[in-house]
């Protein structure tokens, strides 16, 4: 049996919390072998899984409790993240807490449930208490606390999370391929041609894929590193492998910051194999579709306009070029936005609007109304998100459907 520290084992319980419904990382987490010993190889992964739901059920308070106490903010928490699997910001929002506040309770709670596991295997006598050292670790605890923050900071500036991981990628490429030169390594990087979107932040992909690279190539004299994107189930990995002379192994403890950095963002980073040659790492994210949005003008020019700027910037585009049309196209395809214009034959704007306004399929997308008539408050009343006044740029168009703070299409 594998022996650990109660640090390293409060670590890697709040990585398998993070990994909950990743059965490729529950199976390698050394937690699998701890807590789920003398099990089918096959059936670790389901046990580890169904011990760790089973933990947060085991942490519902006595039937005495107030409803108001912390205990039952803990036991909240937890199911609302990892059984019903809300993001973080939805279960601030359920429970009408800060984000920030979220972070700690949750830290509180997992490190409830990381001491009766802990309890559970030195029950076992794999581990002396003695040797058992102390949890605390204000350097680390205030360094993840300081990460969270700092990524907190970023995305809740942004009312939607995502990012064209070709276009990451290939932004990494040139500030790596300087020190590569220098250490004899190749680049080789090999990219789908069809867009593939994360739903994480682009600056923090960034930064965990820098990290990633630049340890590769401080370990390689020559050799090459190469990236590739490959389907996996219903999504797809990021490979990043370091084939060459190495002159020392993966130190993943240099790599601690870029973890955390993946684990706070739900993305899956773990070193899938190393030998003396050869190193690979894996990542993974949740993916999104590009969003669609519906052009509804009967003027054909400006509707081809309008696609040019969307498909710019990575939404997906659809045209109607009648009211009638737009009703239709609005409940069976469900886009995320709508703009729409107001002087058209038939059916105008304003009686779109109330159409859509008043039908249950479709009062939940945002209408952004475009026309030369300065009607801002009666759009507003009628239940328009907002009014842009013709000619529309390509800068206030984007900003403004950026700006709209409703969820991706998945």
């Amino acid at each position: 049996m594998n022996k650990i520290t109660k640090e390293l084992f409060f670590e890697e319980t709040f990585n398998v919390y993070q990994n909950l419904y990743n059965r490729v990382y529950l199976r390698q987490s050394p937690l699998a072998e701890l807590l789920v010993p003398n099990t089918n190889p096959k059936l670790k992964a389901q046990n580890l899984h169904s011990l760790l739901l089973k933990s947060i059920n085991d942490m519902r308070p006595s039937p005495g409790a107030p409803v108001t106490s912390n205990e039952w903010r803990q036991h909240r928490l937890l199911v609302l993240r990892y059984v019903d699997g809300l993001e973080p910001q939805a279960v601030a929002d359920q429970l009408a807490i800060s984000r920030r506040h979220f972070y700690r309770v949750h830290k509180e709670a997992v490190e409830i449930i990381a001491e009766v596991l802990w309890e559970s295997y030195i029950a076992r006598g794999d581990v002396s208490v003695a040797d058992v050292p102390k949890r605390a670790n204000v350097q680390g605890d205030d360094h993840l606390t300081s990460l969270r923050a700092e990524v907190e900071h970023l995305t809740g500036q942004k009312s939607n999370q995502r990012c064209r991981l070709q276009d990451v990628v290939e932004s990494v490429i040139p500030l790596v391929r300087i020190m590569a030169h220098q250490k004899g390594v190749v680049l080789d990087v090999h990219l789908e041609s069809e867009s593939i979107y994360f739903g994480v932040d682009a600056v923090i992909l960034r930064q965990i894929l820098l990290g990633i690279i630049n340890h590769l190539v401080t370990l390689l004299e020559g050799g090459k590193i190469f990236i590739t994107i490959e389907p996996e189930a219903d999504t797809y990995q990021l490979r990043i492998v370091g084939h060459g002379y190495r002159t020392q192994t993966v130190d993943l403890t240099k790599l601690t910051t870029v973890n955390e950095l993946a684990s706070i963002n739900q993305i899956v980073l773990y070193l899938a194999e190393q030998t003396a040659h050869y190193a690979e790492f894996r990542l993974q994210a949740p993916t999104v579709s590009p969003r669609a949005v519906l052009v509804v003008d009967d003027n054909e020019e400006v509707a081809q306009l309008f696609k040019s700027y969307l498909n710019k910037n990575d939404y997906r585009c659809m045209i109607a070029n009648s009211g009638e049309e737009a009703i239709q196209l609005a409940k069976t395809m469900q886009p995320y936005a709508i703009t729409l214009d107001v002087m058209m034959p038939d059916i105008d704007g304003w009686a779109v609007l109330q159409m859509l306004h008043n039908n249950i399929e479709t009062r939940h997308i945002p209408v952004i109304i475009c026309t030369v008539i300065g009607a801002q408050e009666l759009a507003l009343a009628l239940g328009a998100h907002a009014l842009l006044e013709k000619p529309v740029t390509e800068q206030v168009l984007i900003a403004t459907l950026e700006g709209l703070g409703y969820p991706a299409v998945t």
